[in-house]
């Protein structure tokens, strides 16, 4: 039995997800606001990093609404859609940051040979667009396979899960090492590899982009393994209020980027003072003449 009534996860949760769906908007809405910095393949990752947490808290926003509502599911199938929508959010997640853990350690390579470099809006979109999808696809694949993961009682506030037989056990082990597991040993061996070839410079711009997305992989990575802390004990509201506090950590160390960070205060200021749409003529008249 939880220690706390259902309603204090639903008013909760509902007010954390709305919280992280506003902040994660005004982060992603100043950088492709922002003709400037939107070039940067990096900040663009940052935005498509950030883009699953504005869909995820927005449907579970919506999803706790509705449980307060009837007070019961209405819909069973919302316990489908919940697995889909979780075990896809998790692996954007995870593989984005091995791409960007794997432009990093061309960009520290790069830079230790003298040159410069940097991803392309182009490469950036393809690469991630194929995660989107291919996580999409295993995510589908993987509730569709192991239909015993969760049931719901039309009087039911809660989807619990089911026992698992040995099958869908092996499905869900093996799923879960290709979202979580495979990515984080990658990004630990790109980790050690810098460290061992000491492709990490003293000061610079590399290096503060090194450590800053270095900073968001950790965060999501510890809040992931905590999450399925929760998930094993059953606490799954408290593992979905979870998920939407990461959105907000994510968006909240996104403005330690001194660009990205620029590009929030002006479009807050701006929208207060109505002269957002003016800001963004100015900009791209910047970049013409540029």
């Amino acid at each position: 039995m939880m220690p706390f009534d259902i309603d204090f996860w639903d008013i909760s949760g509902s007010v954390i997800s709305a919280l992280s769906v506003i902040i994660c908007i005004v982060v992603v809405g100043s950088v492709l606001w922002s003709k400037k910095i939107q070039v940067n393949g990096f900040n663009l990752y940052l935005v498509l990093l950030l883009v699953p947490d504005v869909c995820y808290n927005l449907y579970y926003f919506t999803h706790r609404l509705i449980r307060m509502q009837y007070d019961v599911y209405p819909f069973p199938s919302q316990c489908i859609m919940g697995s889909i929508f979780t075990y896809a959010y998790t692996s954007i997640n995870f593989w984005i940051n091995v791409l960007i853990a794997h432009e990093i350690y061309q960009m520290l390579q790069d830079s230790h040979q003298g040159r410069r470099s940097k991803p392309s809006r182009g490469v950036v979109l393809r690469r991630v667009s194929i995660v989107y999808v291919l996580s999409i696809i295993l995510a589908i694949l993987w509730t569709v396979n192991t239909k015993p993961f969760y049931d719901v009682r039309l009087d039911s506030r809660l989807c619990t899960p089911k026992p698992h037989d040995t099958m869908s056990s092996a499905i869900c082990y093996t799923m879960i090492s290709l979202i979580t597991a495979i990515p984080c040993i990658y990004i630990i061996y790109i980790t050690h590899k810098v460290h061992k070839r000491k492709l990490l410079p003293p000061s610079g711009q590399s290096r503060f982009i090194a450590l800053y997305f270095l900073r968001i992989s950790f965060v999501t990575a510890t809040i992931t393994c905590i999450l399925f802390i929760t998930f094993k004990f059953d606490r799954i509201d408290l593992f979905f209020t979870l998920i939407s506090i990461e959105g907000i950590l994510v968006s909240l160390m996104s403005l330690q980027k001194y660009d990205v960070h620029e590009a929030v205060i002006d479009t807050c200021r701006c929208c207060c003072n109505g002269t957002l749409f003016w800001k963004r003529g100015e900009e791209e008249s910047d970049v013409e003449t540029d």
